[in-house]
């Protein structure tokens, strides 16, 4: 690689590097390859039935390394995803998917496995509680 390109290369790792830093939502874990994993899912119902969470995790030995978990709603004879909780790029966050535009919410800042577990948590309890919230919604119109 010449100078100019050594230069450039170089640069933009830098530009990259401030972005993160900046992002303090961001922490460093990365998910293994699920490949790698052991996989895992269950569904649950709350709200008298019309949501339920479809949750899916991966295990690395004892310890959940990945999870997605989707939020969904029985509508018209079909089951309709509301929002998906996931982590990417170092957080737990969830994809709030019936607005327009579609809402990103920050869960947790993920570092270490023991995060990823907290973030399932958290992220399972926020779901419930905007399915309550729909629910009430529903309930008063």
């Amino acid at each position: 690689m010449g100078r100019g390109k050594y230069a450039k290369e170089s640069h933009r790792r830098a530009k990259r590097s401030a972005r993160h830093q900046r992002n303090s939502d961001q922490g460093n874990y990365t998910a293994p390859f699920r490949g790698d994993l052991t996989p895992t899912s269950y569904q649950t119902y709350i709200c008298d039935d019309t949501f339920r969470l479809s949750v899916r995790f991966w295990k690395l030995q004892q310890h959940v390394a990945d999870y997605s978990i989707s939020l969904e709603q029985f509508t018209d004879e079909a089951w309709v995803e509301l929002a998906e909780a996931d982590l990417r790029h170092g957080e737990a966050h969830v994809h709030v998917r019936y607005t327009q535009p579609e809402k990103r919410v920050h869960i947790l800042k993920l570092d270490t496995l023991d995060d990823v577990k907290h973030g399932m948590q958290a992220s399972i309890a926020h779901l419930q509680q905007l399915a309550a919230t729909l629910n009430n919604m529903k309930e008063q119109a």
